[in-house]
This record gives structure tokens, C-alpha cells and sequence, in this order.
């Protein structure tokens, strides 16, 4: 049985379902529409549907109890279609957005629930045939955690025309098969205090769609949704006030319990080894700023491995410059040489000329 809400906790709910439409790829409405199969789907809201009709669920589930989510699907042609319908757990993934468009998703120590795995009841992927002109239904029933839960758990359904073969190795949907996304989020308790929390893992250098970048793992582990947010990274040689590299991304959204990796693009700048330090800030609007500061060093078995498989040529500057100033130096010793040899050879002539003469004088006496 549904509990009542406080009018603060509507308040506060209200609010957080309004920041989190701007972050995560949905549709606007209740109706999301996949134009190229003519197929309707429209989510079956419950009483416990928080913030109203959205365009996705956001619901209060009591602990230990199971929740029903239900979706209407219209087709709108005249020729029987079928859809397949697939559950997946919410992530951040690495452009920095938090969706729910794969069947794995990076492993995060801070995790506790996987909706997919641990909380979804039956299959994850359900198929829905569909008549000409007429309606059918695809439901997936999820259970709560059956302790008091504080915090926000993310998951959603995606869907699809053609089953697994739309699915790519990594279990991602193919962009030319991807019909709708509808998120899912749940919560087992009334007054939710937590927020996210920044914390930074790794920092390495890699190559990031086919360009030498480094890449900064990012994580939020708090089981809170990070609303539009924004990242600011500033990379500079050890001991140089410079900004050697920038990078800034505004359109940042983490699912809950998640990390993602940012990329700072090198660009067509080859990879050079050393020390490095990096300026970190995550500002969430007027909420929240995280900044942290970080040393990092790309060795020179890096710096040659990302150059290669950037295409670069190996940049012998310093061995023509080094060559041309072996070249100087020995042109400067010859000259030296041989200036001393003249002049020794020109001294030895002044002496025997000097001798000579005297040699004259005394035979003439």
C-alpha cells in the first residue's frame, strides 16, 4: 500500500524530476514516438508516479514491494509489427551522459544496485507483436530493496525493431535501430537526503576516437542523480604557470553510483613525455563545485605508442639539431688546429730567416 507524501517531499521530488529531464535522452511528453516503424509507445502511469506525467517514471516503491511498469504500444501502420523491448541498468557513458542504452555497463565499486541484475523480476527483453492499427502491451515488474534505501536507483527500456542483431559487441543499441528510451527511476524511501559526490580515479593518457587525449575517470558514488553540470580541465607542464591543454564540456549528467572516463583531446599535437599537472573542476550550476588538482606523468613508451597510433613520424629535431652542433664544434677544433699549426709553421719560418742573416753577417766578416 502507497504511503502519503509529504508536501516537502513533493516539493523536493517535483524539482528533481524537472533538473533530471534536461540531462537524460528522453523524449518530450508522454508519448515517444519511433517515426521510422510508425510505432507509439506511451508509459502506463501508477499512483505512485512522482512529479506527474513526464515522459518517464519516477516512482515511490515501498520496500520489498514489487513495482508493475507498463507500456503502451500503438502501431499506426497498416502491417503487423513487432518490437522488442529491452531492461538495462543506468550508467554514465563516455561522452559524459548518464543513459541506460546498454546491456553492460562499467563496473563502479560504489554500486549497490543494479536494477537489471538484482531487482528486475523475469526477463530483461520481452518481444510485442503488434497488429495493423491496433494496440498491445509490454509490462516489467521490479523489486524494490527490501531494506530502506537512500538514495535513487536508475534503470529504463530501450527498444528496438530487430532483436539481438541491432545489439553491438558491447551490447550498445545500433543508432539506426534505436527506436525510443524511456528512463526509470526508483526510490523505496520518502525523504531522500543524499547528493552526488566527485571524486576523481585515474588519470592516463590513451587514444580517445582516434586522437591522443587523456582520460580522467570521473565518479560520482552517491546513489544521486547529477543534474547538467559542468567540466573544466586544464592540463600544464610541471613548473609552468601556462595552460598547456583546456578542455570544457556543459552538457554533463551522471547516472547514480557511476564513473565514466573524460577525454582531454590532444588534437594534432604529438604526445611529448613528462610531467604534467591537471586542474580538475565539476560545477553543478549554483549547487555544487567539486575541483581537484593532480599530478600525472606520461612516460616516453606512452608518449611513442599514442604518437604511432596517431599517425605521427618520429621527430628527429633534436638528433639534426644535436647532429649540426657535433658538426660546429668539430669545424671549430679544425680551425683551431690548423690556426695554431700556421702559426707555428710562421714562427719557425721567422726563426730561420733571423738565423740566416745573422749566418751572412758573420761570413762577411
Amino acid at each position: 500500500m502507497m504511503m502519503k507524501l509529504s508536501k516537502r517531499y513533493w516539493l523536493m521530488t517535483c524539482f528533481a524530476s524537472l533538473l533530471a529531464c534536461l540531462g537524460v535522452f528522453i523524449s518530450r511528453g508522454d508519448t515517444v514516438k519511433a517515426a521510422e516503424t510508425n510505432l507509439v509507445v506511451t508509459p502506463v502511469y501508477t499512483d505512485n508516479q512522482i512529479g506527474g506525467h513526464t515522459g518517464y517514471f519516477n516512482t515511490y516503491v515501498a520496500p520489498g514491494e514489487t513495482q508493475t511498469y507498463t507500456f503502451l504500444v500503438a502501431n499506426k501502420s497498416d502491417d503487423k509489427r513487432t518490437l522488442y523491448m529491452r531492461f538495462n541498468a543506468g550508467y554514465t557513458n563516455q561522452s559524459g551522459n548518464a543513459v541506460f542504452d546498454s546491456t553492460k555497463i562499467p563496473a563502479d565499486s560504489s554500486l549497490k544496485y543494479d536494477m537489471a541484475k538484482e531487482l528486475l523480476v523475469g526477463n530483461r527483453v520481452k518481444r510485442v507483436h503488434v497488429e495493423g492499427q491496433e494496440t498491445g502491451t509490454v509490462s516489467f515488474e521490479v523489486k524494490a530493496p527490501s531494506t530502506a534505501y537512500n538514495g535513487v536507483i536508475m534503470g529504463g527500456v530501450v527498444t528496438s525493431t530487430s532483436g539481438k542483431s541491432s545489439l553491438k559487441s558491447d551490447g550498445t543499441l545500433l543508432k539506426n535501430d534505436y527506436g525510443y528510451a524511456i528512463p526509470i527511476f526508483i526510490r523505496n524511501q520518502q525523504e531522500v537526503s543524499v547528493s552526488p559526490k566527485i571524486t576523481l580515479g585515474t588519470v592516463k593518457p590513451a587514444m580517445r576516437n582516434g586522437s591522443p587525449a587523456v582520460l580522467v575517470q570521473t565518479k560520482n558514488e552517491q546513489p544521486a542523480y547529477l543534474t547538467t553540470s559542468t567540466i573544466t580541465a586544464k592540463v600544464y607542464r610541471k613548473g609552468e604557470s601556462k595552460v598547456y591543454k583546456k578542455s570544457t564540456n556543459s552538457a554533463i549528467t551522471m547516472a547514480p553510483n557511476s564513473n565514466f572516463e573524460y577525454g582531454i583531446d590532444w588534437g594534432k599535437n604529438r604526445v611529448e613525455a613528462g610531467d604534467y599537472k591537471l586542474d580538475y573542476t565539476v560545477s553543478q550550476g549554483k549547487l555544487k563545485t567539486w575541483h581537484f588538482t593532480k599530478n600525472f606523468t606520461i612516460s616516453n613508451d606512452d608518449a611513442k605508442r599514442l604518437n604511432d597510433l596517431a599517425g605521427f613520424k618520429p621527430n628527429y629535431t633534436w638528433l639534426w639539431i644535436l647532429l649540426a652542433v657535433v658538426v660546429l664544434i668539430v669545424i671549430l677544433l679544425i680551425g683551431i688546429l690548423v690556426g695554431r699549426r700556421n702559426k707555428k709553421n710562421n714562427n719557425s719560418n721567422g726563426n730561420n730567416n733571423a738565423n740566416g742573416g745573422k749566418d751572412s753577417r758573420r761570413s762577411r766578416k
